[in-house]
């Protein structure tokens, strides 16, 4: 009769259930830890569970302790360590605080951890107002409907300065600077811009909407309507019209930098990009080498 003595170790398996019995004990413990924690509009409306979750990314601890609270949303927080691991204090400076314990227990989505504030900066245009932004690689019609704007789940310290909506499309974009959106011009045809809107749609789609971190505005030495050359070539400078600031550079993808300046040649119809903001490729109308003058 064949045998198993080696198949089981009766000291394993004893050191497992004792392990499975402390895991049990901790996390009671801290689910009651956390209801005692919680504040007194809260309680009865939240629901405490507490479970330990195996982590994946090896940047991160291999099992968290997660504390989830069930009302009418789901939301909660983790901690980088075993259950038995955690302790009171632990679960006190994880706790999120009070006002956004009893936003949850309200059914708001209160964002934890908190996000850092917006910029002081006061945007040029407010919520409701008729503006244009740059989206799709030309000015399109649209009302802002938020200013320094934020979404859950984006970074911490990132906010847009504007969240518009695009008349011909009412489609929600983001502006990631404030360049990227002026006032409207109004002997701009509907046509026109309905017809534009068309055929730049697949950029759009390209990521237009993508979130970029809160812009810090440089000390630029040119503003917007103000007329440069930009180098074009090893000897040939054309002159144009500052058209935007800060503009997300494409062959940065999928990083991100902001290109200082696109100017309008003089031709009516090449929109360039000035890489640096020096000498180098860009400089004031007036300042144009004179080799330039025959272009």
């Amino acid at each position: 009769m064949a045998t198993f003595d080696g198949l089981f170790d009766p000291a394993k398996v004893a050191e497992k259930r004792r392990q499975d019995a402390e895991k049990r004990e901790a996390l009671t413990r801290i689910k009651a830890w956390a209801e005692e924690l919680l504040p007194e509009p809260a309680r009865g409306r939240l629901k405490v569970t507490v479970n330990e979750v195996v982590c994946g990314d090896p940047a991160c601890a291999p099992i968290d302790t997660v504390v989830e609270f069930w009302g009418e949303l789901r939301t909660g927080f983790g901690m980088p360590s075993r259950a038995a691991e955690v302790t009171h204090a632990d679960l006190v400076s994880f706790l999120p605080d009070e006002d956004v314990l009893v936003a949850w227990a309200r059914g708001f989505d209160a964002e934890w951890p908190k996000p850092a504030p917006p910029p002081s900066i006061k945007p040029e245009f407010s919520p409701g107002d008729d503006v244009e932004a740059w989206l799709g690689g030309q000015w399109q019609p649209a009302i802002v409907t938020s200013v320094w704007h934020r979404e859950k789940g984006w970074p911490l310290d990132a906010y847009v300065p504007y969240r518009v909506d695009v008349i011909d499309t009412m489609r929600t974009c983001y502006a990631p600077t404030m360049s990227h959106v002026r006032a409207r011009r109004r002997s701009r045809s509907r046509s026109r811009s309905r017809s534009r809107s068309r055929s730049r749609s697949r950029s759009r789609d390209r990521g237009e909407n993508r979130v970029f971190p809160t812009p810090h505005e440089p000390s630029w030495r040119f503003d917007v309507g103000e007329r440069v050359a930009c180098k074009m070539g090893e000897d040939t400078w054309l002159p144009g019209t500052v058209e935007l600031r800060d503009e997300p550079d494409p062959a940065a993808y999928p990083g991100f930098a902001l290109l200082p300046y696109v100017v309008r040649i003089d031709d009516g119809f090449r929109m360039v990009s000035a890489a640096q903001d020096n000498d180098a490729f860009i400089v004031a109308e007036r300042d144009m080498p004179v080799a330039a003058e025959g272009e």
